[in-house]
């Protein structure tokens, strides 16, 4: 996988210096591979979803989970650079 791709583990990997273990890192690593796919705007979107109700399961379906799922779908479907790493790998 490319270290352009790698952004969901790689907050799994800076956690991990500081001696967290995330529980989501397994969501992590299925979403990082569909970015170093890319595709349609539309598949981006499912994929960051499909991260959010990963995220919500690992944690439960209560607030904390629910907020978390929440919080990880806005932060990666609105972040620019994760726009950037997407449309590099279209395909033609």
């Amino acid at each position: 996988m490319s270290k352009l791709t790698e952004g969901c583990t790689l907050i799994s990997w800076l956690a991990s210096l500081a001696g967290h273990i995330l529980r989501e890192h397994e969501c992590c690593q299925e979403h990082d591979l569909f970015y170093e796919q890319g595709g349609s705007f539309l598949t981006k979107v499912w994929v960051d979803w499909r991260l959010a109700q990963c995220v919500c399961a690992i944690n439960g379906r209560g607030v904390r989970g629910s907020f978390k799922g929440a919080l990880g779908f806005l932060v990666v479907t609105l972040n620019p650079y994760a726009y950037i790493v997407w449309r590099r790998k279209v395909p033609q």
